[in-house]
Formats: structure tokens, sequence, C-alpha cells
């Protein structure tokens, strides 16, 4: 059970990760409002450090 624990928590990290980096794409082709709705669930599900680089990209905008 441990271990499925850990892998889900790495899961979720990489699927938080891969959300961060596909809001910045959405933001390089100008696509604000995809971004934006990426990066708010980034900074619902992200950990403290993913959540403040979402916060950061969504107060550029």
């Amino acid at each position: 059970a441990e271990a499925a624990s850990t892998s889900d928590a790495n899961g979720t990290w990489h699927s938080v990760a891969t959300k961060l980096d596909l809001a910045r794409a959405y933001l390089e082709i100008g696509d604000k409002d995809g971004a934006r709705e990426i990066l708010q669930e980034v900074i619902q599900e992200g950990d403290v450090e993913q959540k403040r680089e979402a916060e950061a990209l969504t107060a550029s905008m």
C-alpha cells in the first residue's frame, strides 16, 4: 500500500509538471484563456513550488 501511495504522489507531481509545461506552451502561442484554465488546475493540485510558479505565470499575463 505504501508503494502505491508513493507512486500516486509521483504520478500527481508529474501530471502537474506536465500541466505547467502545457500552460507555458499555450502562453507562447498566445492562448491566454487556455493557459489560465490549466494554471488554475495547477494551483488546485500542485505542490507549494508548482503553485508559486503557476501564480507567477498567471500574474504575468
